[in-house]
């Protein structure tokens, strides 16, 4: 599943950062694209995190530093992104949007195929 959220986010985030690249600046594609490139990242380390515990005794603990250490991780290179001005918040927003969205649809499909 991991896979096909890569892919698909993907093939969303090419088109949506090319239509923004015509209708907008630079910088709203660039946001666009970080953000789909960010989301990917969060959500690959994340299953790789839950995964690579999944077969320890005591989850709770770790997992819940872990997630705390990449939220703090992704909030300070947006906060470096957005103090440098080379992205602005909606875009990344929409590109975080896509993600979600993407995430969300293979999880639906992925829940139609166990019914």
């Amino acid at each position: 599943m991991t896979g096909r959220i890569v892919r698909n986010s993907i093939i969303m985030i090419i088109p949506a950062t090319g239509i923004a690249a015509l209708l907008a600046d630079g910088v709203t594609s660039f946001s666009i694209a970080a953000g789909g490139i960010l989301g990917v990242l969060n959500i690959r380390v994340m299953i790789w995190a839950v995964e690579g515990l999944m077969g320890a005794g005591r989850v709770e603990g770790p997992l819940v530093m872990f997630s705390i250490f990449r939220l703090f991780l992704l909030a300070l290179v947006i906060g470096v992104l957005l103090y440098r001005h080379l992205v602005n918040v909606p875009g990344m927003v929409i590109g975080f949007s896509i993600i979600f969205m993407v995430v969300i649809r293979e999880g639906w499909i992925e829940a139609r195929r166990g019914m």
